[in-house]
């Protein structure tokens, strides 16, 4: 299958040009505002005797004949990763991925090529080699992350040292002491990379640690030079970038690439996905700063903790199986229900938005009527 984009003033004109170049059998698969807001640019495929290629390297021979490889499919990708803000160059990529594989589904052909052009290596945390620290932006939600994190943790049976290292925001220190607080953990506070290696030393053999830090502006060095020496050249801790979801596609892809190129970044987390539309700019994202998706936030609430990201769980999001009525316009789409919340309602232990109060895992701490959210 061969795939192309066209720019012309006019649809009619653009036809014309697909019509010339692709012939009669071609078909559209997608269409959108020309580059710049001018004109109109459309992308449209036609089957071609010779196998599709990934990236111009030998694929196996398949059968682009097969009914699973229909030209509908290949479509209502196209629809959907252009209605994303996919970036067309890894569009074109993704769709070549479909079109070479025995797919039977939209949602089997997706996954798959997720899986082919992306790495995912979620956040284990019972098999970490090394101390995690989350870097990031502000107002990405690292705070909240690393509380959603330690919840886990506790669930799973672990005692992690909880620290952070963001002296710099008005009131950060309290707010993560309101969660350690309610885990019947204590936080520790340090302002240096000689003190972080204090911290390990008082770490109890194979302890789980998990170090927060302050926001930073990725583009104003001096603040960027401060987060590299807080993370320091020894690698004793990973340093884990966190984004929010639904920013522009080029600024995240930026943003990454800069983190990347700066720290030694291997793995991306991804939150507020419950407040985002479009997720083109995450893929751009992991893309551009060759990082591995990790881990999602899809929910405001600690209780419902951190989603692995997994090629299948990427391809649902894109398609809106995994998104709640409110945020997909659907009310027939299923909500995704972390392993955390089903674990914690059936110790007993409720959710946020039921009664506005959560009972971690003691009854003698209360959070009152106060609403632990990612969005603080």
């Amino acid at each position: 299958m061969r795939l192309k984009s066209y720019q012309a003033a006019t649809m009619k004109e653009a036809l014309a040009l697909v019509r010339e170049e692709l012939g009669e059998e071609a078909i559209i698969l997608s269409s959108a505002r020309g580059d710049g807001g001018f004109g109109i640019k459309v992308t449209a495929a036609v089957d071609t005797p010779e196998p599709a290629v990934v990236d111009s390297a030998p694929m196996d021979n398949t059968d682009l004949e097969s009914p699973a490889n229909r030209p509908d499919i290949i479509r209502l990708l196209a629809e959907v990763l252009t209605s994303h803000g996919v970036d067309e160059s890894l569009t074109q990529r993704l769709l070549r991925t479909v079109a070479s594989l025995p797919v039977r589904s939209p949602l089997q052909g997706l996954a798959a090529a997720l899986d082919a052009q992306f790495g995912f290596n979620p956040v284990r945390l019972d098999r970490l080699h090394k101390p995690i620290m989350l870097v990031g932006p502000p107002g990405v939600g690292k705070t909240a992350t690393l509380a959603k994190l330690s919840a886990q943790a506790v669930l799973a049976g672990l005692e992690p040292l909880v620290a952070t290292a963001d002296l710099m925001r008005a009131a950060a220190v309290s707010q993560l002491e309101t969660y350690t607080n309610a885990l019947q953990l204590p936080l520790s506070v340090v302002a240096n990379h000689q003190e972080m290696l204090k911290l390990l030393e008082q770490a109890k053999p194979q302890q789980l640690v998990l170090l927060d830090s302050g926001g930073i502006n990725p583009w104003m060095d001096d603040e960027m030079a401060q987060l590299q020496q807080l993370v320091g050249t020894d690698m004793v801790f990973e340093p884990v970038l966190v984004l929010a979801a639904g920013g522009d596609t080029l600024e995240m892809a930026e943003a990454a690439e800069h983190f990347r190129a700066h720290l030694p970044i291997s793995r991306l987390v991804i939150t507020k996905l419950d407040l985002a539309r479009r997720l083109g700019g995450v893929l751009s994202a992991a893309m551009a700063g060759k990082l591995y998706l990790a881990d999602a936030s899809m929910s405001p609430q600690v209780a419902d903790g951190v989603n692995a990201m997994t090629p299948l769980a990427l391809a649902r999001l894109l398609l809106g199986f995994s998104r709640s009525s409110n945020v997909g316009n659907s009310p027939n789409k299923p909500v995704a229900v972390s392993p955390t919340t089903r674990k914690m309602k059936s110790k007993g232990v409720s959710s946020i938005s039921g009664n506005r109060r959560m009972y971690f895992l003691f009854e003698s701490t209360v959070l009152g009527d106060m609403i632990v959210s990612s969005q603080i």
